[in-house]
């Protein structure tokens, strides 16, 4: 008895049934995990990079500027469109009104725009 080859129509249907339930069960699981362990989200690592990025552009507005910890910041020229930052950094968990941003330039080590998170709170800032 001699059969048609590998991919019968019976094989395919078993095969699509069964990725579908494979990936029905992966959003599930996904969907019932995820809001019982808030710790395994990856909310807190784009918070920290926000708050990095707009570390790095103050830094870097300082230095074209020749500015000193203390000096006042115009945001406006580091946060819009054609500066350092496009638009307004955004926590991914409490949206763009969770950053406090400093006024002046704030000393080494110091964040210049912290979340109102305190878990979202970058560790090793020392030298920022």
């Amino acid at each position: 008895m001699k059969t048609s080859g590998y991919l019968t129509p019976v094989r395919i249907v078993f095969w699509v049934v069964m990725l579908s339930m494979i990936s029905a069960i992966a959003f599930w699981v996904d969907s019932v995990i995820r809001p019982r362990f808030p710790h395994l989200n990856t909310d807190r690592a784009g918070c920290v990079i926000q708050q990095r990025n707009v570390q790095q552009a103050v830094r870097a507005y300082a230095a074209i500027n020749s500015l000193k910890p203390g000096d006042p910041i115009d945001w406006t020229k580091i946060i819009g469109p054609g500066n350092f930052i496009e638009k307004v950094p955004s926590c991914p968990v409490h949206g763009p009104g969770a950053y406090s941003y400093t006024t002046t330039i704030p000393p080494i080590g110091t964040l210049v725009a912290p979340c109102k998170d305190p878990a979202h709170k970058p560790s090793g800032t020392e030298d920022w």
